[in-house]
């Protein structure tokens, strides 16, 4: 997130300044602190707000790793209303998290405006840089060390998933993932749990673009109201995982008919919880179009919806289909406020990773990992090539 907060910022600066800095004298040094420095602070400092937020908002992770010892306070919500029978103290602790992440979201929405409002300005590309050069070559280090630890963790899951702890046939969990010893214990088959996971995502992934369009023909038909509409579309990030799976489960279940309406309540809770992450995908390329071809449709006799159809959004077919993947990858993991809301029949493959090793099944827990992790590739490559087709 901070990297790429980091290069939008980048990005922003403006080329023919650049140029001009060399010109009259400036190093590399001069160009960096008054040219495209203050972008790239401006973008890691956004980057970093959105990081705190997801660490403030931690639940999965200590859960998994340590149990009660390393209770959040997501974590401790979560008790006192599943196990603790006290939805009461639930609420009021509810409530206090809310307040705590007011001011650094705040913080955050101030620095994405003042990102977007930089990156608007720019209408070229900036010139690339020396490829032989010393910060070349340490970029170059940094990336590489930074995807080989990724891969690294990634292939640690995927063996360990095949090759079970212990000795064991290879890729024997799998087998019996998919067999009756693990339906017994999820209470449905696995290719329920596959099913279930998929159909989620996609589901919370159309409804986040489509609010994402709507969105973007607001902010750009009403750019006085640009501000006061992008607090209210990025508000859930002011709502961690567990207190909207709290409010769906306490208040909304039971109006909507009880447990046969939790899916509904899990599709609702992944399309809030991806919406701001989703959103600024798309805006900020909007944000940096020239309104030349838009007024152009106008000016033919086509009404702003259309005109903003046929010539804003060809223009960032790029940024749809990220903020459609960033949606779906997020529903496709998302743990926190579908195990909150989840029953058997609607299980995901991340509840299910849980719930497994929660039974000191961890053959099974593993290879249900790895099936996530090769979905997850497999629909990051599958969007990622769509993206380059459509490019083309």
């Amino acid at each position: 997130i901070v990297i790429l907060f980091t290069a939008l910022g980048c990005e922003s600066a403006s080329p023919e300044l650049e140029e001009t800095a060399a010109t009259l004298g400036a190093g590399p040094a001069r160009a960096y602190r008054d040219v495209w420095g203050p972008g790239s602070w401006l973008g890691a400092a956004a980057g970093g707000f959105l990081t705190f937020l997801f660490s403030a908002v931690a639940f999965a992770t200590p859960l998994v790793l340590c149990g009660a010892r390393c209770y959040t306070v997501e974590a401790r919500i979560w008790y006192l209303d599943q196990y603790g029978f006290d939805p009461t103290g639930a609420a009021l602790l509810a409530l206090a998290l809310f307040l705590f992440l007011v001011i650094p979201t705040a913080i955050y929405l101030v620095l994405l405006h003042r990102l977007r409002s930089s990156s608007s300005s720019i209408r070229t590309r900036p010139h690339p840089g020396r490829v032989r050069s010393p910060l070349a070559y340490a970029l170059a280090a940094e990336t590489i060390a930074l995807l080989g630890a990724v891969a690294f963790f990634l292939g640690t899951v995927l063996y360990r998933s095949l090759s079970p702890p212990g000795g064991g046939t290879f890729g024997a969990p799998w087998t019996e993932l998919f067999g009756p010893t693990a339906t017994n214990l999820l209470g449905i088959p696995l290719a329920q749990v596959l099913a279930n996971t998929l159909f989620f995502a996609a589901v919370a992934a159309t409804i986040v673009l489509l609010l994402g369009i709507v969105a973007g023909y607001a902010l750009g038909a009403r750019p006085r109201l640009g501000t006061g509409l992008s607090l209210y579309l990025f508000l859930p990030l002011l709502i961690s995982p567990v207190l909207l799976a709290f409010s769906l489960a306490e208040f909304w279940r039971p109006v909507l008919g009880g447990e046969s309406a939790v899916w509904i309540l899990i599709i609702v809770s992944q399309s809030i919880l991806a919406l701001p992450f989703a959103l600024q995908s798309l805006q900020i390329p909007l944000a940096g179009l020239s309104p030349s071809a838009r007024d152009s449709a106008r000016a033919l006799g086509a009404p702003a919806w259309i005109a903003y159809l046929d010539t804003d959004l060809p223009r960032v077919r790029r940024g749809l289909l990220t903020a459609g993947l960033f949606a779906f990858a997020l529903g496709l993991g998302e743990f926190t406020a579908t195990y909150f809301l989840v029953t058997p029949n609607f299980t995901t493959l991340s509840v299910a990773v849980y719930d497994l090793q929660d039974l000191r099944q961890f053959p099974l827990a593993e290879a249900a990992a790895g099936l996530l992790l090769v979905v997850s590739l497999a629909v990051f490559a599958a969007v990622n090539y769509g993206g380059n087709r459509a490019e083309l």
